[in-house]
């Protein structure tokens, strides 16, 4: 009986095991489902988590540094901008801009 139970529970959690946030819907970019998820006060570990990539530093300024990510759509001639507090890490503001 204790088999049938386990194996029922098991079977119960199964989606949730196999449908983690990290599984990407898109490779090497960030999608506009996922460009609309962000916040503030996203750490850059939680926004690469989020769009499933790293993305690159792009610098600093004016208290903020700033880290690039590749769009899925137009991904030759934009690219998503988070700028990030030098205090704290959390996201402060993100736009799309001209590469």
């Amino acid at each position: 009986m204790k088999r049938v139970l386990i194996g029922a529970a098991l079977a119960a959690t199964a989606p949730l095991i196999m449908t983690s946030p990290a599984q990407a819907d898109t490779e090497n970019c960030a999608s506009m489902a996922e460009y609309d998820q962000l916040h503030s006060l996203m750490s850059p570990g939680s926004v690469s988590a989020l769009f499933d990539i790293d993305g690159w530093y792009i610098g600093e300024n004016d208290n903020v540094f700033k880290r690039g990510y590749k769009p899925c759509w137009n991904p030759d001639d934009k690219k998503i901008v988070v700028a990030y507090d030098i205090d704290t890490a959390l996201s402060v503001w993100w736009d799309v801009r001209d590469r």
